[in-house]
């Protein structure tokens, strides 16, 4: 049941936000698609061949620019898709990953996802300005819970915003719903 209803308020959401991005120009990589896409289980059989699917992330308070520069190389030497760290280590990130296909990506309003939209607005523009590639934000749990999907459209529709041209993922901690 409450699979059923977590789908259905998603499918939502995501129907909002592509009617609001209807008619505006976007690149490619920028089009609305959601991350929901199965991993093709018969084209995979290596860990190498999975690799591209997975974000090597590091995400805490006490990260250093050591772990972070740890984090990008073992990204590049595995050859996963992205390194996701804090926006304030994405220029490090984006500094070892640089030339290769691996993304610098940053988090936004991490882990609470109650900043103002504005808040992470700037956040994503910020991150952007240092090298993020992609930008990962997390949903706005309180006005998720209250159904107040126009909050909730808001909130991502400013980090997509801000973010353009690069893409948004849309963290939603389920654990929390």
């Amino acid at each position: 049941m409450i699979d059923d209803e977590m789908e259905r308020v998603v499918d939502e959401l995501a129907a909002r936000l592509r009617d609001r991005l209807a008619g505006v120009p976007m690149r490619e990589a920028t089009e609305f698609r959601p991350c929901t896409a199965p991993i093709p289980r018969d084209q995979i059989r290596t860990a190498a061949e999975l690799a591209p699917y997975i974000d090597h992330t590091l995400l805490g308070q006490s990260v250093t620019r050591e772990d972070v520069e740890r984090l990008a190389e073992e990204a590049l030497r595995y050859g996963f898709a992205g390194v996701c760290v804090n926006s304030a280590h994405v220029e490090v990130a984006a500094r070892v990953v640089a030339g290769s296909r691996t993304l610098p990506v940053a988090v936004v309003g991490f882990p609470l996802g109650a900043a103002l939209p504005t808040a992470k607005a700037f956040e994503a523009r910020e991150a952007v300005r240092s090298g993020a590639r992609e930008i990962d934000t997390v949903i706005d749990i309180g006005a998720l819970k209250a159904r107040d999907y126009a909050r909730v459209l808001k909130d991502i529709s400013a980090v997509v915003d801000a973010a353009r041209p690069h893409p948004v993922k849309v963290i939603l901690e389920m654990g929390q719903l």
